[in-house]
């Protein structure tokens, strides 16, 4: 016992943490809804058959071609459906965004931990540490809060399964022969895990995009190619139907009244945030945001204490100097040709330069797309689309500085503590 213990001390306290946040958040009885909310347990047969059958939505309206993609929720509707045999209902929700909050930065730790264990080569208790503590900040940073606030589980799903696939995609490329099967049976597992990231497709291309060219910086092409190709065959079954809503209706969005109301405000609320110091921090249009309060009969800001948290100079300037961090390891993976790590860059690079829309040169970019109706229609909330990529990013580089610092350090495990302890703080 002491041995799986100690063996497993760093999984164990992230699910310690996961789980306190998650007994203080949850609410016997309630159910957990918001914005953009589906809840498919109220009729499990009704919500399987349309999202088989969900090419054609003949309950939107008089019928309408489906520009979401139903079918990749799949996998989630069917672990809610297990779980209602034994749970009430009221829980199922909670317990999907509970089990997505632990299995981000578990995944993080598993996937630091294969980095700088075998490509970096810390010392056991270093890299492991050292892999705790990236994931703490996959956990705790504002990016993160944001998604987990007001969830939506394309959103908190992407969150979960990052971290898992990026894992397996190392070790199919990197690890040898003989495990080559099992690592590409866990990546295909985790890739159709993940599908329900893509109910609105829009967050899944960047995804693609960005994954797709990570896996071309890797050493080995033919294996990169078998990984791309494999994750378009498994996300096939809502990729197709969503392609040809893409090339037969992709106006339809931007003709509805709704949008042409509302689409130019929320994509200006997102470039409110256009800038270093907000991008830095991932800071985003939540903080604007506002939510109306029937009690009151008021709007009210949806993050009010969290406004007055981070308007604090010395909360922000904590959250300066971890970004500070992140930009210390994607500065010492250039200076020392740490070709593992610097094949992570677009996970850093693509958002930052997209979420940075309100400032030139990035705004001179941006802009231009928007001139592209697709585009514009997709950017409405950029925020949401690449906040999550832009905070793996920053986790893997900020891992990376803290390894440095570990490896200055030496031998003196004091030191580690001492600077972990305050670290985590």
């Amino acid at each position: 016992m002491w041995l799986f213990l100690k063996k497993n001390l760093y999984p164990i306290l992230i699910l310690g943490i996961v789980v306190i946040i998650s007994a203080l958040t949850f609410k016997h009885g309630t159910f957990l809804t918001g914005w953009d909310t589906l809840h498919p347990e109220f009729d499990f047969g009704l919500n399987f058959e349309r999202m088989i059958n969900g090419v054609w939505r003949e309950e939107q309206g008089l019928g309408a071609l489906a520009g979401h993609s139903h079918m990749a929720d799949l996998p989630r509707v069917t672990f809610l459906w297990v779980l209602h045999f034994v749970l009430p209902l009221t829980s199922l929700r909670y317990i999907y965004v509970f089990t997505c909050l632990l299995m981000g930065p578990l995944g993080m730790f598993y996937l630091l931990r294969h980095i700088f264990g075998t490509s970096y080569r810390l010392q056991v208790t270093s890299y492991k540490l050292t892999a705790f503590l990236g994931s703490c900040f996959y956990l705790f940073n504002l990016g993160t809060l944001q998604q987990f606030y007001a969830p939506f589980e394309m959103f908190t799903t992407q969150y979960a399964l990052l971290p898992w696939i990026i894992l397996f995609s190392l070790k199919y490329l990197n690890e040898d022969a003989s495990k080559k099967k099992s690592n590409l049976l866990l990546f295909s597992l985790f890739t159709l895990l993940a599908t329900p990231q893509a109910y609105a497709a829009h967050l899944w291309y960047p995804f693609f995009g960005v994954f797709g060219l990570f896996l071309l910086l890797q050493k080995s092409f033919k294996k990169s190619i078998v990984l791309i190709l494999l994750t378009v065959v498994i996300n096939s079954f809502w990729l197709l139907p969503n392609l040809y809503y893409i090339f037969t209706s992709s106006n339809v969005p931007k003709e509805s009244k709704q949008n042409r109301i509302f689409s130019q405000e929320y994509r200006l609320r997102n470039q409110e945030n256009g800038y270093v110091q907000d991008v830095a921090i991932t800071k985003g249009f939540y903080f604007q945001w506002f939510a109306y309060n029937f009690e009151k009969n008021k709007f009210e800001y949806l993050m009010p204490e969290w406004r007055e948290h981070i308007s604090n100079p010395v909360i922000q300037s904590i959250g300066y100097i971890l970004f500070g961090f992140s930009l210390g390891g994607l500065f010492l993976s250039f200076k020392r040709r740490q070709k593992t790590l610097l094949t992570f860059a677009p996970f850093v690079i693509i958002p930052f330069i997209f979420l940075m829309n309100h400032t030139p040169p990035f705004s001179w970019l941006f802009n231009y797309l928007l001139n592209f109706s697709l585009f514009e229609e997709a950017v409405r909330f950029v925020f949401t689309k690449l906040s999550i990529i832009l905070v793996f990013g920053y986790a893997i580089y900020l891992s990376y500085f803290i390894a440095w610092v570990f490896e200055k350090l030496g031998s003196k495990t004091r030191l580690q503590i001492l600077f972990s302890a305050f670290f985590i703080l």
